[in-house]
């Protein structure tokens, strides 16, 4: 089956990335939705994709040996932004934006934030669907891929992929009532009762 990000690639830095074994994962409102590729200046209402301001919720759950980490780096990306936490705690947002044929990235050392046992990877990843200069959105894609590499002080090395076994929900706390600065960001009204944050723990169900 063939999803929004089948043709698109993340951009490798030296050093880094040179391939992943990760997957670009969707959620199901984006799954079989044709890409479009409109780029430019002229901010237009008809640009506007018809799905906007969408906020979803991904998580992966999984444990690691009962050995000492040496080292551990998470490689993530997403589209438009995503937030990223490990076992709750807020690592980081991005990436620089750019087109979609070519995505920026991000590679955090998350040592100090694993565990032996049960842990837990979350990301927030916003869709904002409106046709700007601030973010490459109204593309009708919306996704992320991420890789967790680690190695532990044995030699041995373990690592966690973004793929069809992580779990997601659609956020309906966060409530859109007007567009502000020609078009670039909605107003963020956000429903405290509908937003569970629990979900970024390593224990959520």
């Amino acid at each position: 089956m063939k999803t929004s990000y089948d043709n698109y690639k993340v951009r490798s830095l030296v050093g880094e990335r040179t391939s992943w074994h990760g997957y670009w994962i969707t959620s199901k409102r984006f799954y079989h939705i044709q890409g479009v590729h409109t780029y430019g200046y002229n901010r237009l209402p008809e640009f506007n994709s018809k799905i906007q301001n969408v906020h979803t919720l991904y998580r992966k759950s999984f444990s690691l040996k009962n050995i000492e980490i040496k080292r551990a780096r998470l490689f993530i990306t997403g589209d438009d932004i995503y937030k990223l936490y490990v076992n709750s705690e807020f690592v980081g947002e991005g990436p620089a934006q750019s087109y979609p044929f070519s995505y920026n990235y991000n590679c955090y050392d998350v040592t100090d934030l694993l565990k032996s046992g049960k842990n837990s990877i979350a990301v927030h990843i916003y869709y904002q669907g409106l046709f700007n200069i601030y973010l490459m959105s109204a593309d009708n894609l919306s996704g992320m891929i991420a890789e967790l590499s680690v190695e532990y002080i044995d030699g041995s090395e373990e690592t966690v992929v973004s793929d069809k076994s992580w779990k997601y929900i659609e956020c309906e706390a966060f409530t859109p009532r007007y567009i502000y600065g020609y078009q670039t960001q909605f107003s963020e009204d956000i429903d405290l009762n509908k937003y569970d944050r629990e979900w970024r723990s390593a224990d959520y169900l």
